[in-house]
C-alpha cells in the first residue's frame, strides 16, 4: 500500500496548507482573515480540494475526517443558515467563510500534516512562526517613534509598512503608537498578546521536553538554549503589547503547563509537597502585595469597565436574539441599538463566545463548543509519529510566504521605498530563522519526551481560549489558526474514517465539494473579494479629493457586485459633492438622492446614506423637511445614543417649529455628550455654545 507520505498529491496539500497558515499569520493586514487574505482563503480552498483527491486515491490511506472538524464546519453551516438573514447580506461573506477556511485547515493539518500524534513538529511549527513574527514585532518597536511622526504627518487612509490605517482605527492606532505598544504585523497588540499566550506554554514544554529527550548532551543544551532563549523574548514582547488580558492569559498557561510538568516528572508524594508548598507561598504573597492591590486595580479599572460595558449591551442583543441571532456580520448595527449612553462603540464584543452567540444564536454556540470539547475528548492519542516526512515542507513554507509578499509588494509598485523594503526583508529574515528551527526540530519527534510537548499545547491553547474571553474575537483569523493548528496534534483516534478510499461513495464525495468550492470562489469569493478592493480605493480617492477616479471605481464595483451599498453610498456622495460646486448639473442632487435610496434598498442600517438623505432634504427645505426628519428618524433608530443625530433631529425639529421637541433633542445631545469619553466623539466648544443657547431660547419661548 501507498504511503500517505509518499502520494505527491498530499505533500503538494500539506506545503499548502503550511503555506496558508503561515501567510495568514504574518501578513494579515487587519489580522482581519477573509477580507484582507484572500490569497490565504484561495490557498486554503485548493489544499481541500487537493486532500480530497487524496482521500479517492487508489490505495492511498483514507483521510481521517476528525469529529471536531466536523462540528467546526457544521458551526459554519448553522452560523450561516440559523441565524436570521443580515440587513446587509454581504457581511455575512466573510466571517463565514474565514471559518470554513479554518475548518478546512484543521481537517487538512489533523490528517496529512501533523498524521494526528506528531506533537513535537505541531510545537515546532508554531514557535517557528513566532520566530517570524518577532522579527517584524521588534523591528516595528525599534520603528515606533518614527512610525509616531509620520502617522501625526498623514492623513488616512494610508499604510505604514504592511497596515492599512483608514479613518476608523487612525485614533486608536495613534494611541497605540504613542503607549509604545508593540503590534508585530497584527493592527491589534491584543490579537499578538493572544499568539503570545499560545506560543508561551508550548515552547516552555518543547524545551522541557528536549531537556528530557533521548539523545546527546550537546543537542539537549542547545535546543533547550535556543527555546529558552525563544521563550524569554516572548515573555518580553508579551509585556511589551500591554495586554493585560493576554498576560494574565500567558500566565495561567504556564501556571497549568508547570503543574503537569511536575505530575509528569515527580514522584507523587515529591508533586503533592511541592503543590502544597506552592500554595502556601501565594497565599502569604497575596497578603504582602495586598496593599499594592488597589494601585494595580486602579490601573486596569479602565479595561475592565470598558469590557464589561461591551458585555453587557452584548448581553442585551443576546436576550432579544437568543436562539437565531442577529445574523452573522450584524453585530456592530445592533451594537449601536442596544448600547446605553456613555458605552463605547465597538465593532465585536472582545470576546468569542458571546460574539458566536450573538450573531449566530445559541446552536451556533453549541456547535462551536462542541469543536473545542471534541479535540479533547475521547479515547487516548495515537501514539507519535516518529518520522518528521513533511519537515522541510513545513520549514520552507516560512520563507516562501514572505518571498511571495515580497513579490506582491513589488508587483504593487513596491519595494523602492524604505517602508516596504525594509520590512519585507526583515519578515524575510525571520521567515527564514523560523524555517530553520522548524528543520533542526525536526529530530524531537523521534527524540523527545512528546507528554512534556502536548503538555506545553494542552496548556497554551487553554491560554489561547482564556484570552479569546477578554480581547481575541474569531476576526482575528491569525491567532485562531495557531490554535487549530496546535489542536490538530490532540486529534484522537477513533473519530474518523468516514469513507473508505477509492470507493463509489467517496468519489461521489470528494467530487460534489471539489465542483462547489470552485463553483464558490469563482461565482462568489473572486467577485467579493475584487469589489471589496475596489471599493475601498474609490473611498481612498474621495478621501483624498478625486470624486473622478472614486466614481470610476465605484461603477466597477457595481459592474461586479450591482447591489453593494457601499460603492452606491460612495456615488452618492460624490453626486451630493458635485451638487455643492459651482456649475454644477441640475441633475446631480437627483442623482445623489437616487443613489443613496438604492444603498438602503440594500441595506437598510446604513447610516452613511441615511446622513446623506438628511443633508439633501435639509438643504431641499420646504416639504422635504418631512423626508429629513424621517432619515433622522431612522438614523436615531440606528444609533439612539449618538449625540449627532440627536443635534441633527433639534435642529430640524426647530426649523419646522416643533419647540418642545427640538428642546428635547437638545438637551439629550447635551446630555450624551457630557457622558461620553470616547475619542473623537464629543461635541467642540463652538458647537456645546450652540446647543446651551439653543436650549435657553427654546426655555425662553415655551415660558413665554
Amino acid at each position: 500500500m501507498t504511503r500517505e507520505s509518499e502520494s505527491p498529491i498530499a505533500a503538494l496539500a500539506a506545503f499548502l496548507v503550511f503555506f496558508a497558515a503561515a501567510f495568514r499569520l504574518t501578513f494579515s493586514a487587519e489580522a482581519a482573515g477573509f477580507l484582507h487574505n484572500a490569497l490565504a482563503d484561495l490557498i486554503v480552498f485548493c489544499a481541500l480540494a487537493f486532500a480530497l483527491v487524496s482521500l479517492v486515491r487508489s490505495g492511498a490511506r483514507p483521510l481521517r475526517v476528525n469529529l471536531a472538524a466536523g462540528a467546526l464546519l457544521f458551526f459554519c453551516l448553522v452560523y450561516l443558515i440559523s441565524a436570521q438573514a443580515s440587513y446587509h447580506p454581504r457581511a455575512a461573506v466573510a466571517p463565514v467563510m474565514n471559518t470554513a477556511a479554518l475548518g478546512c485547515l484543521f481537517l487538512a493539518a489533523s490528517g496529512l500534516l501533523l498524521r494526528r500524534g506528531n506533537a513535537g513538529e505541531a510545537a515546532a511549527f508554531v514557535v517557528g512562526l513566532f520566530l517570524m513574527s518577532a522579527a517584524a514585532g521588534l523591528y516595528q518597536y525599534w520603528e515606533l517613534p518614527r512610525m509616531l511622526a509620520e502617522l501625526r504627518g498623514s492623513t488616512p487612509p494610508f499604510k505604514i509598512g504592511h497596515v492599512v490605517i483608514d479613518e476608523k482605527n487612525f485614533a486608536d492606532f495613534l494611541t497605540r503608537i504613542e503607549s509604545r505598544e508593540i503590534f508585530a504585523t497584527f493592527l491589534s497588540s491584543n490579537v499578538f498578546a493572544g499568539f503570545l499566550a499560545l506560543a508561551l506554554p508550548i515552547t516552555l514544554g518543547l524545551a522541557l521536553a528536549c531537556i528530557k529527550a533521548d539523545a546527546s548532551r550537546r543537542f539537549r543544551i542547545a535546543s533547550a538554549t535556543i527555546l529558552g532563549a525563544a521563550a524569554a523574548l516572548e515573555a518580553v514582547l508579551l509585556v511589551l503589547t500591554k495586554s493585560k488580558g493576554g498576560l494574565a492569559a500567558a500566565l495561567a498557561g504556564v501556571a497549568v503547563f508547570a503543574v503537569a510538568a511536575l505530575y509528569r516528572l515527580l514522584s507523587k508524594r515529591a508533586f503533592t509537597a511541592v503543590i502544597c508548598t506552592a500554595a502556601i507561598l501565594a497565599v502569604a504573597a497575596g497578603f504582602l502585595v495586598f496593599p499594592r492591590a488597589g494601585q494595580f486595580m486602579d490601573e486596569a479599572r479602565t479595561s475592565i469597565d470598558v469590557r464589561l460595558g461591551y458585555w453587557r449591551t452584548t448581553g442585551r442583543i443576546i436576550a432579544d436574539n437568543f436562539l437565531d441571532g442577529v445574523g452573522p456580520g450584524n453585530f456592530e448595527t445592533f451594537y449601536l441599538q442596544h448600547k446605553e449612553v456613555g458605552e463605547r462603540e465597538v465593532r465585536n464584543p472582545h470576546n468569542a463566545a458571546l460574539l458566536v452567540l450573538a450573531e449566530g444564536g445559541l446552536f451556533s454556540l453549541a456547535l462551536f463548543a462542541a469543536f473545542w470539547i471534541l479535540v479533547f475528548a475521547g479515547g487516548p492519542p495515537e501514539a507519535n509519529a516518529r518520522a518528521p516526512s513533511r519537515a522541510f515542507a513545513a520549514a520552507a513554507a516560512l520563507p516562501a510566504a514572505a518571498l511571495l509578499e515580497m513579490g506582491l509588494v513589488w508587483m504593487a509598485g513596491g519595494l523602492t521605498a524604505e517602508l516596504d523594503l525594509y520590512p519585507s526583508l526583515v519578515l524575510l529574515c525571520g521567515a527564514t530563522a523560523g524555517g530553520a528551527f522548524i528543520y533542526h526540530f525536526r529530530r524531537v519527534a523521534a527524540v523527545a519526551d512528546i507528554a512534556l510537548v502536548r503538555a506545553g499545547l494542552g496548556a497554551g491553547i487553554l491560554a489561547f481560549l482564556l484570552s479569546s474571553m477578554v480581547d481575541v474575537t474569531l476576526s482575528d483569523a491569525g491567532t485562531a489558526t495557531a490554535a487549530i493548528f496546535a489542536a490538530a496534534a490532540f486529534a484522537p483516534r477513533g473519530k474518523s474514517a468516514v469513507l473508505r478510499p477509492a470507493t463509489r461513495g467517496a468519489y461521489l464525495l470528494a467530487g460534489a465539494v471539489i465542483l462547489g468550492l470552485f463553483a464558490f470562489v469563482g461565482n462568489v469569493f473572486i467577485p467579493y473579494t475584487q469589489a471589496e478592493a475596489a471599493v475601498e480605493s474609490a473611498a481612498a480617492y474621495l478621501a483624498a479629493g478625486d470624486p473622478v477616479t472614486a466614481r470610476r471605481n465605484a461603477q466597477a464595483v457595481l459592474d461586479i457586485d450591482p447591489g453593494n451599498a457601499q460603492a452606491l453610498r460612495i456615488l452618492g456622495n460624490v453626486y451630493e459633492a458635485q451638487s455643492l460646486a459651482t456649475g454644477a448639473p441640475k441633475g446631480a442632487i437627483i442623482k445623489a438622492e437616487d443613489y443613496y435610496l438604492q444603498a438602503l434598498s440594500t441595506d437598510c442600517w446604513d447610516r452613511g446614506a441615511l446622513e446623506g438623505l438628511a443633508r439633501l432634504y435639509t438643504r431641499r427645505g420646504g416639504e422635504s423637511l418631512d423626508n429629513a426628519l424621517e432619515a433622522c428618524r431612522r438614523l436615531l433608530e440606528a444609533y439612539p445614543t449618538s449625540s449627532r443625530y440627536h443635534l441633527m433631529a433639534a435642529r430640524l425639529h426647530e426649523r419646522l417649529g416643533l419647540t418642545l421637541q427640538a428642546l428635547s433633542h437638545y438637551r439629550k445631545a447635551l446630555y450624551i455628550d457630557e457622558r461620553t469619553e470616547q475619542h473623537g466623539i464629543q461635541f467642540s466648544e463652538y458647537e456645546r455654545d450652540e446647543i446651551s443657547r439653543a436650549i435657553a431660547r427654546l426655555e425662553e419661548d415655551t415660558a413665554g
